[in-house]
């Protein structure tokens, strides 16, 4: 789930020759899963199981159902919090009755485990992602600081250079004036 919209993070496709897998897609836009199924588990936050969701049951109408004829299909939401963080959907083409309420308490406990897993990899990320930001920020202020250490120095070093200057006009002033009296005197 990315705000409002459902997006299929992940699925695989299975059968005696291949294994597939995809990338992300918004769940309206795949045409892998009924999608009116998991529609709604997201809404209602009820894990579902259809024994054979292609001879019975309210998901008929859906087009992937009339096109693939799945036989059993569960639906088990992921929340966290109370709050739906996505739907885990898994159909077995072989047999129906394959899923059991037993499978849907495993399954409930394996997708909180989940949540918990992604909501841990999220703060993860985002910690990262501060991290990272905040390392630019103190390499930015360091060089900064350095630019201005250096500046420093050489405004010292002008300082330094304009003294030693000043000094020497001294003493020069210091013996014109010791030899104007000296010459006067003569």
């Amino acid at each position: 789930r990315r705000g409002d919209q459902l997006i299929v993070e992940s699925h695989r496709s299975v059968d005696a020759r291949r294994v597939a897998a995809f990338a992300p897609i918004a769940l309206d836009a795949c045409h892998d899963l009924a999608a009116s199924v998991v529609h709604y588990v997201a809404r209602t936050r009820v894990p579902i199981v259809l024994d054979n969701a292609a001879k019975s049951g309210a998901f008929l109408g859906d087009a992937y159902v009339l096109r693939t004829q799945p036989r059993s299909v569960i639906a088990v939401p992921i929340l966290r919090n109370g709050e739906l963080d996505g739907v885990l959907y898994l159909e077995n083409n072989q047999a129906p009755d394959a899923f059991t309420p037993h499978r849907v308490e495993v399954l409930s406990l394996l997708s909180s485990q989940a949540a918990i897993s992604i909501e841990n990899a999220t703060l993860y990320e985002d910690m990262e992602a501060r991290v990272q930001q905040r390392t630019v920020e103190l390499a930015d202020a360091n060089d900064k600081l350095t630019s201005n250490i250096e500046l420093l120095q050489r405004t010292q070093r002008e300082l330094v250079e304009a003294s030693r200057m000043a000094g020497m006009a001294d003493v020069a002033a210091t013996v014109l004036h010791e030899v104007g009296n000296a010459l006067n005197g003569v």
